[in-house]
């Protein structure tokens, strides 16, 4: 069955509209596709506990929404793009437990102790 393209895709879309139905349609939903959490509970998630796997799964998830929207940018033009919300914010920097996590207005989000 997931040989068929067209019914991969049917499924695909099936499980991304559940994303966009718990999270809205933003790009918390396209990172719940990809991970099975919002960016914005990843990244809390991260800042929060300092672990280096929610380190890594906030990175996984904010190059995945940064990749959809590339491609995104690619095959639409820029009024086209812009009406599917606003550009998603870019990497921020979340560094390892000894350093500061920063947020999209370059503040610390917690400080390292």
């Amino acid at each position: 069955m997931l040989e068929d393209p067209k019914f991969s895709t049917m499924i695909g879309a099936w499980i991304l509209r559940g994303y966009i139905n718990a999270h809205g349609n933003n790009w918390n939903a396209v990172c719940a596709y990809h991970t099975n959490y919002s960016l914005e509970y990843l990244q809390r998630k991260a800042a929060q506990t300092r672990e280096q796997d929610d380190i890594d799964r906030y990175k996984r998830g904010s190059d995945y929404v940064q990749k959809v929207y590339a491609a995104m940018k690619m095959y639409m033009d820029k009024d086209t793009a812009s009406k599917y919300g606003k550009e998603p914010v870019e990497q921020q920097r979340v560094a390892t437990a000894k350093q500061e996590y920063w947020g999209e207005d370059d503040r610390p989000l917690r400080s390292s102790n």
